[in-house]
C-alpha cells in the first residue's frame, strides 16, 4: 500500500475496515469503502464532486507515509536476518 501512497496521489481502498483503512484514513492519503458495490458507487461520486470542487482528499503527508510499513523493505529484512542467523547456526559448534 505504501507505494501507492507515495507516488503521491489519491488512492481508493476498498476494503472491510482494518489496518488498511485506517492507515489511509490516518495518513489523509485518499478514500475508503466496503467491498460493497453501493458503498463504491457512492464513494466514486463523492470523488468526482470532489475533484469538481478541487477537493479531493489526499496526496498524503509524504514523510508521514515513508514511515509506513512497506513489504518490500519489510522482506528484505528479514532475509537479512534469517541469512545472519543461518550464518551464526553454521558457526556453532556441535558436541
Amino acid at each position: 500500500m505504501s507505494e501507492y501512497v507515495l507516488a503521491g496521489r489519491p488512492v481508493l481502498a476498498i476494503a472491510p475496515d482494518g489496518d488498511l483503512t485506517e492507515m489511509v484514513n490516518r495518513l489523509r492519503a485518499g478514500y475508503t469503502c466496503p467491498p460493497r458495490p453501493e458503498s463504491v458507487a457512492e464513494v466514486l461520486q463523492r470523488i468526482y464532486r470532489d475533484w469538481e470542487h478541487s477537493s479531493l482528499v489526499g496526496p498524503a503527508d509524504l514523510d508521514k507515509a515513508r514511515e509506513t510499513p512497506d513489504m518490500r523493505r519489510s522482506c528484505l529484512r528479514l532475509g537479512e536476518f534469517l541469512r545472519e542467523v543461518a550464518g551464526r547456526s553454521g558457526s556453532e559448534k556441535r558436541p
